[in-house]
């Protein structure tokens, strides 16, 4: 096979370091050929970086053969279609593609830090490291005084200065093993908690317990719906469920424990009817929203003068509770809302001494 005239450095500024990706070291980019001869397109990237002495493919591009004689094909096999210059044939080749490099063999590479069996490239003189947030390099002892850690990115050979994780104390995590070094932030959930957010309550004695000691508000451990028990579970009032009462079941429209549904209306031409006093200023304790029609029932039932709820929905996602403490007049008002009704059961069983 004749050999191909046109060189891979006449075409491509040569085929090894043709050019780099910025900062990023342990990369090489360029035109990719074997004795003279270019890749055929159907060549795996990663056998054609193997081929050229690289350890694995990043990416690359395939561009139409153009006046290339000599190609590469998968089968391993060298063939030349046409030997006349310039070449008729028309098989794509490969034209450009990203390689990974050990960082020995990157000139643009800074330094090498070969400790830990790894063979690092980084962008910055060792035994500094890059910093993720000012791009500067900073020591490894001005990493941890940033409160920082050192991350080793193996696909692009480098090693970072990176923020050091925090343990949200709020959705029950403490720290468990300090950020410094190589090492980010570990957490761990605090007494009564599992799971990987931690927010899984599993013993709300212990979670009690902990809080209290802290110096913490312990009352969020049942979600203000439930009272926790001896067994170390939480006891969910009505309309509420889950481990710490953080879910509610009932629905607009639907039963709720200690109320009767009164009126319902589906919105216009639903021939609904409501409270005559849902939205009468003098009749209403408060209101408000976005709420659920469980948490709406909890607030009138810990009001003492609460007769009855009027609960509407606004939007979707929006649902707002009023409390009330008149229902206005028998069979109420009609109504074009998507809205319920309820009138709270009051116990008036009295008991007498003698």
């Amino acid at each position: 096979v004749a050999a191909n005239p046109y060189s891979p450095s006449s075409l491509y500024g040569g085929p090894r370091g043709a050019h780099t990706f910025g900062r990023v070291c342990g990369l090489w980019t360029g035109t990719p050929t074997k004795e003279g001869y270019f890749f055929h397109s159907t060549v795996p990237p990663s056998e054609v970086c193997e081929a050229i002495g690289l350890p694995g493919a990043v990416g690359t591009r395939v561009f139409d053969r153009t006046n290339i004689c000599n190609i590469w094909y998968p089968d391993n096999q060298l063939r030349t279609l046409d030997d006349t210059i310039p070449c008729s044939d028309s098989e794509p080749f490969i034209s450009e593609i990203t390689c990974r490099t050990l960082c020995d063999m990157d000139a643009s590479c800074g330094s090498c830090d070969f400790s830990a069996s790894k063979r690092i490239c980084s962008s910055c003189e060792s035994p500094t490291v890059l910093n993720l947030d000012t791009q500067e390099c900073v020591s490894t002892e001005a990493c941890d005084a940033l409160g920082g850690f050192i991350v080793v990115d193996t696909d692009l050979n480098i090693q970072e200065c990176k923020d050091c994780s925090v343990c949200d104390a709020n959705n029950n995590m403490l720290p468990s093993q300090s950020c410094g070094g190589y090492m980010d932030t570990q957490c761990e959930c605090i007494p009564g908690y599992n799971g990987t957010d931690c927010t899984e309550l599993l013993d709300c004695i212990e979670a009690i317990n902990y809080f209290t000691g802290v110096g913490e508000d312990a009352t969020n451990v049942c979600s203000q719906r439930g009272q926790c028990r001896q067994a170390g579970a939480c006891e969910c009032y009505p309309g509420f469920e889950g481990t710490s009462c953080e879910s509610t079941y009932y629905s607009i429209g639907g039963s709720v424990e200690g109320f009767n549904l009164v009126f319902t209306s589906n919105g216009p031409g639903s021939n609904g009817v409501r409270f005559s006093t849902g939205f009468l200023e003098s009749a209403i304790l408060s209101s408000f929203g976005p709420t659920s029609v469980a948490e709406c029932s909890l607030s009138c039932a810990n009001a003492n003068n609460c007769k009855g709820t009027f609960v509407w929905q606004k939007s979707p996602t929006f649902l707002k509770c009023y409390l009330l403490s008149d229902l206005g007049k028998a069979g109420g008002i009609d109504s074009n809302t998507i809205s319920a009704s309820y009138e709270r059961i009051i116990d008036t069983t009295t008991t007498t001494t003698t």
